[in-house]
């Protein structure tokens, strides 16, 4: 499975540093009695190991990653669900990431995104996860941007 809405970016007239990456998992519904579901969590687990993640500046790989060694900045770990009937509770495995904006998957060597360069984040999936939950997924270019002549 592929991110359907994949599009090539690029940043005109200026540059940007990029330190690190970071990313978000939005669920459509987040009250678990709304989803009419118990497995929210398990949904983003199951993207988090499931899937990676491939940045391409022009036309070479920088980076391809396991999407589960990119920290959220959404917290998730040790979240707990309510279910349906009395007594049962839902309860999740840690995921990554604190929700701090300093987690980030840092780069050893931060990269440049020089004016009008082509760059692409590409995300894939082993398979097709199956999922109970419709997502957005947000990925975060952590950095500086760079004028000219600064």
């Amino acid at each position: 499975m592929e991110i359907s809405n994949h599009r090539v970016k690029c940043i005109p007239t200026k540059a940007f540093k990029i330190h690190g990456l970071s990313k978000c998992y939005i669920p459509l519904q987040q009250a678990v009695a709304s989803a009419a579901t118990q497995s929210i969590l398990d949904d983003m687990q199951r993207l988090d190991y499931g899937g990676f993640l491939t940045f391409t500046i022009v036309d070479k790989p920088y980076l391809d990653i396991p999407l589960h060694k990119i920290p959220t900045t959404a917290i998730y770990a040790g979240s707990i669900g309510g279910a349906f009937t009395a007594g049962n509770v839902a309860v999740s495995a840690g995921g990554p990431g604190t929700g701090a904006p300093r987690d980030i998957y840092w780069l050893g060597v931060p990269l440049v995104l020089d004016p009008y360069q082509n760059f692409a984040l590409r995300m894939q999936f082993d398979g097709s996860p199956s999922l109970i939950q419709t997502f957005d997924v947000q990925i975060f270019l952590e950095g500086y941007l760079r004028r000219p002549g600064q």
